[in-house]
């Protein structure tokens, strides 16, 4: 099934993530397998045997290496999942015209607009900058919160994609689906947020559309 939006190399290119940081932390699920895997295989070959010892020993320790990669992953948050977890909060926050929300999520000088390279509807985003300004805006376009005048009935979060460019700043690629009140209308839309670590808190100091569906 094609998915709507852009083609792939519209869209803007993240940094890597550390191969070693990925599987360890962020996607445990892939070694853990393996390693699993490599312990089941293990045994089979100690149960088959005549000195079973050894390979025994060896599935024991694949298995607790398999529990170890993924006790600690379960314990380590990175700061790319962070801002993945706040890109859903600054999301939530503009679909449900939420002003409480979107002070925690944005920083004060913040800057909302399309990008260099955005196309069809996105080029209409008009370039504010400003917490306040962007507020009062979302909510005049969208409508206040709990007003039966709300533009957007609910909100989906399809994809998020995450980088980071330095310790203190990062970037999100984030895919919308919003569907108006009693789904008069389903829109999807691809976002850029660049997220800034300000006094131990990672705020939106940019929002750009990258493409919105029209």
């Amino acid at each position: 099934m094609q998915i709507l939006g852009p083609d792939e190399g519209a869209l803007p290119a993240l940094p890597e993530t550390p191969i070693l940081e990925r599987y360890l932390y962020e996607a445990p699920m892939v070694p853990v397998a393996l390693l699993v895997v490599i312990a089941l295989i293990a045994l089979l070959v100690g149960l088959r045997s005549s000195k079973p010892k050894g390979p025994v020993i060896s599935a024991l320790v694949m298995l607790v290496l398999a529990a170890g990669v993924y006790i600690t992953a379960g314990q380590v948050t990175t700061d790319r999942e962070v801002i993945t977890v706040r890109t859903a909060e600054l999301i939530g926050a503009i679909a449900e015209s939420d002003v409480q929300a979107m002070r925690s999520t944005m920083a004060e000088s913040v800057r909302l607009g399309h990008s260099d390279n955005a196309s069809s509807v996105a080029t209409r985003v008009p370039r504010l900058t400003g917490r306040d300004r962007i507020e009062s805006t979302v909510n005049t376009v969208l409508g206040e919160q709990g007003s039966p005048q709300r533009l957007v009935g609910s909100h989906q979060i399809l994809e998020t994609r995450a980088g980071l460019d330095g310790k203190n700043t990062g970037r999100t690629l984030v895919r919308v689906r919003v569907r108006g009140p009693g789904d008069a209308f389903v829109n999807h839309s691809w976002w850029e947020v660049t997220w800034k670590r300000i006094d131990s808190v990672w705020q939106a100091t940019r929002v750009e559309a990258i493409w919105i569906q029209g």
